[in-house]
């Protein structure tokens, strides 16, 4: 009998949670900053698989920028108000790393304004286009 309880209740919570992630119900705000093919894919995935629980808000960049129909939201140095502005649970940084200064910057801000960050890796450096 507790083995049929828990396993209709595990199938019961499951199908809520799906259902409440289908009606956009449960899905936290991510803001994008950068384009990188990294952040394209990042933002491809997310859209693609919905039920991951997040939502693309839109992306700041140094010069709009469209990733896939989401929206331009201003530059990196605006991330201030854009924090302000749009309700953002997580923001996702998918910068080259050779902009160490702007990483620093939008991970300051964030940390100010409590928002989770991710960092992306920027792995399109390390491949090469020869193969061995």
């Amino acid at each position: 009998l507790t083995f049929g309880v828990v396993t209709l209740s595990k199938y019961l919570l499951t199908k809520s949670v799906h259902a409440a992630l289908h009606q956009g119900n449960m899905y936290d705000n991510i803001l994008l900053v950068g384009s990188t093919p990294a952040a394209v894919n990042y933002y491809e995935t997310i859209n693609k698989y919905y039920y991951y629980g997040y939502k693309c808000v839109g992306v700041i960049d140094h010069q709009p920028t469209k990733v896939n129909g989401s929206k331009y939201l201003g530059k990196i140095e605006q991330l201030k108000e854009v924090l302000q502005q749009q309700p953002v649970d997580e923001v996702v940084i998918g910068l080259p790393n050779t902009e160490y200064a702007n990483i620093q910057q939008c991970i300051e801000i964030c940390d100010y304004h409590k928002t989770k960050v991710r960092i992306l890796p920027d792995l399109h450096q390390y491949a090469s286009a020869a193969l061995p």
